[in-house]
C-alpha cells in the first residue's frame, strides 16, 4: 500500500503538497477562522461533543489503516488529527487557518492523480455549488482500491424541524446535483443545502453513470439525540453536560432510532465509495 513514510518524511511531503502555484494552493498566513473559537472548540472535546465525535470518527477508523496517506477536504477546525492518529493527514479548506496545510477548493484540487489512500469529506458537500464535481475530484486523487469517506446531513423529518427552528441552513430538493446549475442559493461558502447528500447518494444509478469508477460499499444512517445535546460541532448550541455512562446510553438509543426509522430520526448519513 502506498505510504508517504516509505518515500519521504512527513514534512517533505507537506512541502511537496504546498509547492503549488499560488492561484491553486496558498500557504496560510492570515486565518479568518478565529483562534479563540478554535481553542473553545478544543476545550469542549472533553464533554458531550467528544462522545459524538468518538462515534463519528469510529466510522472513519474502520475504513482507514495506520500509515495511510489521507486527504481531508473541508477540514474546518482541524480536529480530525485528534481522532485519527497514526496516518499521514493533509488537511485543506476553502477558509485559511494556521492548523491547516493548504487553502483550496474541493471542486478543483491541485493534487496529482492517485496520490491518497483515502479522502475524507465531513459535512462539506452540502456547502458546495457543484458537489458532483467535488466527488469526481476526490476520486481522481484517490488511488485504485482507495476510499472516499463522506458524512453528510440526512434529510429526515427531525432534521427539517431542527433547521426550521434554528433558521440555520435549509433543505432545497428542487436542485439537481448531477446538472450544470449551482446547488446553493448564494456564493457564500457557509450557505448549506441539506438536501445534497440524499439527492446524490439516493440516486445510485445516476451516481454510477456519472462516476463509473466509484462504488458505494457502505451507506448507513446515524446521530440523533447525541447530536442535539453535543453543544454543536461547528456552531455553538446549548447543551446539558452529562456523565459518560449516560452519554453511552444515549448513543445506544440513537443507534436504535436511526436503524428503525432513519427517515424520521437520523440526522447524518455515512457513505463510503471505493475506487475500482
Amino acid at each position: 500500500m502506498y505510504s508517504v513514510t516509505s518515500l519521504m518524511d512527513q514534512e517533505e511531503f507537506r512541502g511537496a503538497v504546498l509547492n503549488q502555484p499560488k492561484d491553486q494552493v496558498c500557504k496560510l498566513d492570515d486565518p479568518p477562522i478565529s483562534p479563540a473559537n478554535y481553542q473553545h472548540y478544543c476545550k469542549r472535546l472533553g464533554y458531550n461533543l467528544s462522545a459524538l465525535l468518538d462515534q463519528r470518527f469510529k466510522f472513519l477508523q474502520d475504513h482507514i489503516e495506520t500509515g495511510n496517506t489521507v486527504l481531508e477536504v473541508g477540514a474546518g477546525q482541524g480536529v480530525t488529527k485528534t481522532f485519527l492518529p497514526g496516518i499521514n493527514l493533509i488537511q485543506t479548506d476553502v477558509h485559511a487557518a494556521p492548523w491547516l496545510d493548504a487553502t483550496t477548493s474541493a471542486e478543483a484540487l491541485p493534487f496529482g492523480d492517485a496520490v491518497f489512500d483515502a479522502v475524507i469529506c465531513i459535512a462539506a458537500l452540502h456547502h458546495m455549488n457543484f458537489p458532483l464535481r467535488a466527488i469526481a475530484e476526490l476520486a481522481r486523487v484517490t488511488r485504485k482500491g482507495g476510499k472516499v469517506l463522506v458524512l453528510e446531513p440526512h434529510n429526515s423529518w427531525l432534521l427539517r424541524q431542527l433547521l426550521m427552528l434554528s433558521g440555520y441552513e435549509y433543505v432545497d430538493e428542487g436542485v439537481d446535483p448531477f446538472g450544470a446549475e449551482p446547488c446553493l442559493r448564494s456564493e457564500d461558502n457557509w450557505d448549506g443545502n441539506n438536501a445534497i447528500g440524499d439527492l446524490l447518494f439516493g440516486d445510485q444509478k445516476r451516481l454510477r453513470e456519472s462516476l463509473p469508477d466509484l462504488e458505494i460499499i457502505h451507506h448507513e444512517y446515524s446521530e440523533c439525540l447525541m447530536f442535539m445535546n453535543s453543544g454543536g460541532v461547528n456552531h455553538r448550541t446549548p447543551y446539558i453536560p452529562l456523565p459518560r455512562m449516560i452519554l453511552n446510553l444515549i448513543l445506544k438509543i440513537d443507534k436504535l432510532l436511526c436503524r428503525s426509522a432513519p427517515n424520521i430520526f437520523a440526522l447524518v448519513q455515512e457513505v463510503v465509495l471505493q475506487k475500482t
